[in-house]
């Protein structure tokens, strides 16, 4: 038994995982399952058995500690004289990511294994201890639980923190301009009427422009119709004495508050007019620093689709990274759980289930 090659034991089924295999035998394996930690990880060394080759020790997160745990690695090789190593990581949010990459640079094959999957080894899953979980992920490096993921490096990684980062500033902008609306309706009601608008885009230059320097109706009453036309101008808003007129009758028809009670939401909208505009610039920037990493990758065939734009496209991208990687369309679709939920029981299988979505 110890001298079969593992790609005729069943218990080991992945095709990538029993390729990397294929030509050592059991006896030959050491297993170096890692607990994850922001400061110090966990880890020890065990045959393909389960036997605990060296008792789990803490390195910490830096050179140091990587030089331990490769030191410990020698000792647990001289101790099996094993001739292939599986060290394996739990996914930990962005904790895993740099000790992954150093130990892939230096030559080492490394796993990383879901959360979840660790957590099905539990035998009593209210008990959780750091010597507990480098078992369970022993166990599933063993089973052949994990997946064989690369980080996504040079083009992919950047892609990926670009989109990623454009994502997060587009939901704050929807957020300010939320804000943004609420504000208006105490400082100055009735501005955002939709059946008779005075801007035709309450967030173009002139609206902007006339909530950040005039955005009470007191300011816009104070100003009148001259003056306040000599300001669309001056500006360049392409607006002129019409929307003046609009402006000052609607701030004398307004229902507004003691000016000195709205001294705190004027300053607040000010704060967040400027907010949306620094959004808009990160926004924008973004999206040409996108597109020049888009091109260098083989997604640019997606523009050839109608309808698909060169955001969509590159976060689509750099959610998945390159196609190769995948063997079929359903492996992207349970990556964004978009597959649809199995449940079948003796005779019975239920039809029309929704989308599973635990995924991307």
């Amino acid at each position: 038994m110890s001298q079969s090659k593992l790609k005729n034991i069943k218990k080991i089924k992945g095709l990538k995982f029993r390729q990397m295999l294929k030509d050592y035998s059991i006896d030959e394996l050491l297993f170096a399952p890692i607990e994850i930690a922001k400061y110090h990880h966990d880890a020890s060394f065990v045959n393909y058995y389960g036997d605990i080759v060296l008792p789990h020790f803490s390195f910490p997160n830096n050179h140091q500690g990587v030089n331990l745990f490769l030191s410990k690695l020698s000792q647990a090789l001289d101790i099996t004289q094993s001739k292939k190593v599986i060290i394996g990581l739990e996914s930990t949010g962005h904790y895993h990511e740099n000790l992954m990459l150093t130990l892939e640079n230096k030559g080492h094959e490394v796993i990383l294994i879901n959360p979840f999957e660790v957590w099905l080894e539990r035998n009593c899953r209210s008990r959780k201890t750091d010597k507990i979980d480098l078992g369970n992920i022993a166990t599933t490096l063993i089973h052949n639980r994990g997946s064989i993921t690369k980080l996504k490096r040079d083009i992919n990684y950047k892609l990926h923190r670009a989109t990623r980062t454009r994502r997060k500033f587009v939901q704050q902008r929807s957020q300010a301009k939320v804000i943004i609306r609420s504000i208006v309706d105490r400082v100055f009601p009735g501005l955002q009427d939709k059946d008779n608008p005075v801007f035709s885009d309450f967030w173009g230059k002139a609206s902007l422009l006339i909530l950040e320097k005039y955005p009470a109706p007191q300011n816009i009453i104070s100003m009148g119709e001259k003056r306040l036309t000599r300001f669309l101008i001056k500006n360049n808003t392409k607006l002129g004495s019409s929307t003046a007129k609009k402006l000052v009758a609607l701030a004398k028809n307004s229902l507004s508050r003691d000016y000195q009670e709205l001294e705190v939401d004027i300053l607040v909208l000010k704060k967040y007019i400027l907010l949306l505009k620094e959004l808009a610039s990160f926004i924008e920037e973004l999206e040409q620093h996108i597109a020049k990493l888009f091109i260098q990758t083989p997604g640019v065939y997606l523009l050839s689709i109608r309808g698909i734009s060169l955001v969509y496209a590159s976060e689509f991208i750099a959610e998945i990274g390159s196609p190769n990687y995948y063997q079929n369309y359903r492996q992207i679709l349970d990556l964004a759980g978009a597959s649809s939920k199995i449940r079948q029981s003796g005779q019975y299988e239920a039809k029309g289930l929704p989308i599973s979505k635990q995924g991307n």
